[in-house]
């Protein structure tokens, strides 16, 4: 009589195609993403109804809640805000300006800046605002 054995065949999952799926579905997502770019400098932005978001990129100024200043996030003293503001403006291709001030900042401060790139020869100001937390 013969004698039986039991052999069992192992049952193995080929995982190769499985890897290539993942790497795919993550290059795709990598592709297919957009990053919002934000400096290091913490704002807290008024709130504003009509705000609408803008994807320009342009020359920024900053003023944080204690009025330090940046110009693309660049320190720079209020003395020589007018002659480093010219000497970016010969740079840039649209005379655009777009002003992030924290809500604590005086409104003064803001009109002088604004007064200031008038006179540097911006052609468009822009203010930026944030959406109100519902």
């Amino acid at each position: 009589m013969p004698l039986e054995t039991n052999l069992r065949k192992k049952v193995q999952i080929d995982t190769t195609p499985l890897v290539d799926v993942v790497f795919m579905l993550l290059i795709f997502f990598m592709v297919t993403s957009t990053f919002l770019e934000s400096s290091g400098i913490k704002l807290l932005l008024p709130s504003a109804k009509t705000s609408a978001p803008q994807a320009v990129k342009e020359l920024t100024i900053m003023v944080t809640a204690d009025n330090q200043l940046y110009l693309n996030d660049q320190p720079v003293e209020w003395a020589k805000l007018e002659a480093k503001l010219k000497s970016a403006l010969k740079l840039s291709p649209s005379k655009t300006l777009i002003i992030k001030a924290d809500r604590s900042t005086l409104h003064g401060k803001v009109v002088t800046i604004m007064d200031t790139a008038r006179m540097c020869g911006v052609q468009k100001l822009v203010v930026t605002t944030q959406l109100p937390a519902n």
